[in-house]
């Protein structure tokens, strides 16, 4: 724990060294394993804010400028992780504060969280709204749920497989749409899902997806996941009826600087 007598060291830098690299990989480790998160390196980051007490790299934050917008309004993604041990001591709200002050950052600053009560209490402190959730959807094929067990039932009702041309590198095309998949060994993550304006509300996403799903049940498939906005109610309707499940959600928040 933090005390008058721990040696502190404030740094902000546009690239990390190894060992900063080092530090900041187990302070990563460490926060997901005490919240069952599963953030990853953050690598290419525009600037990097750390804070050692005791030579420990106990808190960092790293600012992306990722080119969007939100309502007219230029978007900088930020990212941050507080050593368990450390928290409730203000290191992320300072370091904030500090990236804020030294760097031109965007008007709307995004943040992607776990769900997490302690995230969200600390985002709600610096005025971050809650935005949208990105649901990650899982099916597992050949499961007692399974739809597509019934294939007699279900190919004479929506399977369209002969009308879509499958590449092998994971594109599927139809009249109806198009989407795309990737493959992890015997898992595949479904992306790009898309209809065309004049075939939706008719069944025809539920016959793509079908089809698609068939297929790579047929090559031995044994999850598929993907990702959907929160928002988008007909995409996520459409894979409940396929029967994805949401797994997980990651929570996007929004602070919003008036520069006027």
């Amino acid at each position: 724990m933090m005390t008058n007598k721990s040696r502190e060291a404030v740094a902000f830098r546009d690239y990390l060294n190894d060992e900063e690299e080092i530090s900041l990989t187990e302070l990563v480790k460490r926060c997901n394993a005490n919240d069952n998160t599963a953030y990853s390196f953050p690598e290419d980051a525009d600037c990097y804010g750390l804070i050692y007490l005791d030579g420990r790299l106990c808190s960092a934050i790293a600012l992306f400028g990722i080119g969007g917008s939100s309502n007219g309004k230029a978007v900088d993604e930020i990212a941050a992780w507080t050593d368990p041990e450390y928290r409730k001591q203000g290191l992320f709200t300072r370091l904030y504060s500090e990236l804020c002050e030294t760097y031109e950052v965007a008007e709307v600053k995004r943040f992607a969280v776990y769900e997490n009560t302690s995230a969200a209490a600390t985002l709600k402190a610096i005025g971050a709204e809650h935005i949208y959730d990105e649901c990650i959807m899982r099916l597992r094929l050949n499961s007692a749920d399974d739809i597509y067990r019934e294939e007699e039932k279900f190919d004479s009702i929506y399977s369209i497989l002969n009308e879509m041309d499958i590449s092998e590198d994971g594109i599927c095309e139809c009249r109806y749409g198009s989407c795309s998949y990737k493959v992890y060994g015997n898992e595949a993550y479904i992306y790009g899902v898309l209809i065309y304006d004049s075939f939706r509300s008719q069944g025809y996403g539920f016959k793509m997806m079908y089809s698609l799903l068939k297929q790579l049940r047929e090559k031995k498939i044994s999850s598929c996941f993907l990702e959907v906005n929160s928002l988008n109610i007909p995409a996520v309707e459409l894979y409940k009826k396929t029967g994805f499940k949401i797994e997980e959600r990651i929570k996007y928040y929004e602070q919003v600087t008036n520069l006027e």
